[in-house]
């Protein structure tokens, strides 16, 4: 063999180590669709990232089709994405509807198209410290269906206190049974207005609206915004876990009551 044959050869195999160079990055990642490192229609190649991995290249489950890299379904105990260190925590897509984050192969929140949902159990927390990653010390969690609990960050703890510029009862109006005559109730679930007719004293059942319900009972105040000089009257007379029972004393037909009530 001549030495500029050995030349041209010695050329031709640092071109080609070159080239094979140029097709996958130093890092190990995914080459990415730009000038000068095409990935060919139909396939999405990437590369193993640990020394002395497999190399795998146009994998059928990662696609390029021209719109945006498609990727596996994944399922909540193979994820879509993980990490190298935790193969069951990352994110899924369950359907084209649904992206959810997991952890430990259960699912802990998805988006959906009503929301965020967050499985039963799991709560919202805020960290103790700047980092999202401190102990936490207050969260919101599911209690029971339409009931939320604010805590200390566990889910189901009642702990917590609320703080705000106002507090409205709203949903469905409160109802009676009508032992005053009324015919116009006005409010929420929890506090309103009563409007009495043709009765000059009465005793009536409330019913919260919205089903709601106490552990225990509820604490009432009632005011006659008509009749000012019924300083004392109305007032309760029992509660129960769902309704209060109230009696007006003296009122005059017309008179409306106004109350509200905390439960406890």
């Amino acid at each position: 063999m001549t030495k500029r044959l050995k030349l041209w050869l010695s050329l031709l195999l640092v071109a080609a180590a070159a080239l094979l160079l140029m097709g996958q990055s130093s890092n190990g990642n995914k080459n990415a669709n730009t000038a000068g490192n095409t990935v060919a229609a139909g396939a999405f190649a990437y590369y193993a990232a640990a020394s002395g991995s497999t190399a795998i290249s146009a994998d059928p489950n990662f696609l390029d089709n021209g719109t945006g890299m498609q990727v596996p379904t994944g399922s909540t105990t193979n994820p879509t994405f993980v990490t190298s260190n935790a193969t069951n925590t990352g994110l899924i897509f369950p359907s084209s509807a649904v992206t959810c984050g997991i952890n430990t192969g259960n699912n802990v929140a998805c988006m959906m198209g009503a929301g965020l949902a967050v499985a039963s159990g799991k709560s919202f927390n805020w960290s103790s410290t700047t980092s999202a990653n401190g102990t936490p010390d207050t969260g919101i969690s599911r209690g029971a269906a339409d009931i939320i609990d604010l805590g200390n960050g566990t889910a189901t703890d009642t702990s917590g206190k609320v703080k705000a510029a106002g507090y409205m009862s709203v949903g469905a109006t409160f109802t009676t049974n009508a032992g005053c005559g009324e015919g116009t109730l006005t409010g929420g679930a929890t506090a309103g207005r009563i409007t009495t007719s043709g009765q000059t004293s009465c005793t009536d059942v409330i019913t919260m609206g919205n089903s709601a319900s106490a552990p225990n009972g509820w604490q009432c105040s009632f005011t006659d915004l008509t009749t000012i000089g019924d300083v004392t009257n109305p007032h309760m007379t029992a509660t129960s876990q769902t309704t209060v029972t109230w009696a007006s004393g003296t009122i005059v037909s017309g008179d409306v009551i106004s109350f509200a009530c905390i439960g406890y």
